[in-house]
């Protein structure tokens, strides 16, 4: 677990762009094991990372479909995904996989909506999980259900979490902080807190609680 952490603007979700191959490295090069990524079939690697944006979004269709994502998997497969996720029991909940969703998704909660893009990341079997603040917007409660799902995939699945809060920076096993760009400092939770206290660079926060 890679934690990413700095303030507004310093970075953080455009180097996720460019792990995910959605952007270019307007400098420098990115490597691939040593490999230039402009060398690497860009398929290929976007089938290693999938990506969970900071605020999740579904469409119309059944809970399956918006796991499933136009891929075509199997029923395990979706099954799978939504255990991994900490989410079947909810699905349950709702009537199973062929529960139809809206845009709106006024049958989910926001925790609830966050699992089930985690789930839609893990259907493809990903071996790199990038994550885009996935606590932001969450609750005491469900932060710490999210925070769970997060720690039972440590060891399964490499993540690289860009992160705002104290609790999330701590779990990770290595922290990166980024400012204008640039990375300041890299190293333990513990060695990096101790650098940076919680005042952070630049007017940045740690934050141990949400808003």
């Amino acid at each position: 677990m890679l934690g990413i952490v700095g303030p507004s603007g310093g970075g953080k979700t455009t180097l996720l762009r460019v792990l995910a191959g959605l952007r270019h490295p307007t400098e420098g090069e990115m490597l691939v094991a040593g490999v230039p990524v402009g060398r690497v079939d860009l398929a290929w690697w976007r089938s290693k990372v999938a990506l969970v944006p900071q605020a999740a979004g579904l469409m119309t269709g059944t809970v399956a479909a918006n796991i499933d994502m136009l891929r075509g998997l199997d029923p395990e497969q979706l099954r799978r995904a939504a255990e991994r996720a900490q989410m079947e029991r909810d699905i349950e909940n709702i009537g199973g996989f062929d529960t139809p969703l809206s845009r709106h998704a006024q049958a989910l909660s926001g925790g609830q909506l966050q699992r089930l893009s985690i789930a839609r990341a893990l259907a493809g079997d990903p071996e790199i999980l990038l994550l885009d603040e996935p606590t932001s917007a969450l609750d005491v409660a469900t932060e710490e259900r999210l925070s769970e799902v997060l720690e039972s995939l440590r060891g399964s699945v490499t993540m690289v979490i860009v992160a705002h809060r104290l609790s999330t920076v701590a779990a990770c096993d290595r922290v990166l902080v980024l400012d204008k760009g640039r990375i300041i400092a890299d190293g333990p939770p513990s060695d990096v807190l101790d650098q940076f206290g919680r005042t952070g660079v630049s007017g940045w926060e740690l934050v141990e609680d949400p808003t």
